[in-house]
C-alpha cells in the first residue's frame, strides 16, 4: 500500500511539473539553421526547389531506406506535395509547396500525420553573399498546451536534424558543380 502511494505522489508531481511548465513553456517552436554554400544561389536553389532533389539532401530519408514516398502533381510547382510513411523515426505525413521565389525562397507546409498529428510551415532561404550562397533553412510550428513541453526537448534535435541536412547540402552541390565545371 505504501509502495501504491509512493507512485500516486510521484505520478500526480510528475503530471503537476509537466502542467506548470506547459503553462510557461512557448507555444510556437521555430528553429533555423545557416550554411554557407560555394556556389551561386540559382546552382543551390535546383537543390532545395523540389521534393526530388530535396530527398537527395535531407536526413529523414536516409533513415529509413525502406520508407514509402510519392510526389503528387508537378514538383517544384506551388500546389505539388510530397507524402511519405516510414518507421517510427520518419512517421508518416505530407509536405505542400506553398510558394516559391526562384533563386530566393521556397516555402513548405508540413503537415505530420504520425507518431503524432501537427502542422508546420518550413521554409529554405537564399542569399547571395562573398563567393557563394547563404542557405537558410528553417521551420515554425505552433505548440498547443501540454504538447509544448515537447517543443522543449525537441528543438535541439531538430537543429541537430536541420545541421547534418545542411552539411549534407553543402557536400552535394558542391561536389556536383566541381564534376560540371571540369
Amino acid at each position: 500500500m505504501k509502495a501504491l502511494k509512493t507512485f500516486g505522489i510521484i505520478l500526480g508531481s510528475i503530471i503537476g511539473l509537466v502542467l506548470v511548465v506547459g503553462l510557461v513553456a512557448p507555444k510556437e517552436m521555430s528553429v533555423a539553421r545557416s550554411v554557407q554554400i560555394d556556389a551561386p544561389p540559382s546552382t543551390v536553389y535546383s537543390y532545395v526547389s523540389t521534393f526530388e532533389q530535396s530527398s537527395r539532401w535531407q536526413p529523414w530519408d536516409k533513415r529509413d531506406p525502406n520508407m514509402k514516398q510519392g510526389i503528387d502533381g508537378m514538383d517544384g510547382e506551388v500546389g505539388s506535395s510530397n507524402w511519405w510513411e516510414g518507421n517510427e523515426e520518419v512517421g508518416k505525413g505530407k509536405q505542400t509547396l506553398m510558394s516559391v521565389t526562384p533563386n530566393e525562397r521556397v516555402e513548405v507546409e508540413m503537415h505530420f500525420i504520425e507518431p503524432f498529428e501537427s502542422k508546420a510551415a518550413a521554409f529554405t532561404q537564399l542569399e547571395e553573399v562573398d563567393g557563394g550562397t547563404k542557405v537558410t533553412w528553417g521551420f515554425d510550428s505552433p505548440m498547443a498546451f501540454p504538447m509544448n513541453v515537447m517543443g522543449l526537448f525537441m528543438t535541439g534535435a531538430l537543429e541537430d536534424d536541420y545541421d547534418e541536412g545542411l552539411a549534407s547540402l553543402k557536400q552535394l552541390v558542391e561536389s556536383e558543380q566541381q564534376i560540371t565545371s571540369k
